[in-house]
């Protein structure tokens, strides 16, 4: 949450931000072919959503 609050500055962004990252997770737990990258994996769409979320409030 802080790395979210760090890039987008507004709370309320960064926790939906987060929220949408945890869904994504979610959704695609099952198309992780190695466990082992499951920390990486899960760093690599959060920061697509940041970004995402970045695009979207400009």
């Amino acid at each position: 949450m802080l790395t979210a609050r760090r890039l987008l500055l507004m709370r309320n962004e960064a926790t939906e931000a987060v929220q949408e990252s945890w869904a994504a997770i979610c959704r695609g737990w099952f198309g992780l072919r190695d466990p082992s990258r499951f920390p990486a994996w899960c760093c690599e769409i959060k920061l697509l959503e940041l970004q995402l979320s970045k695009l979207d409030a400009n």
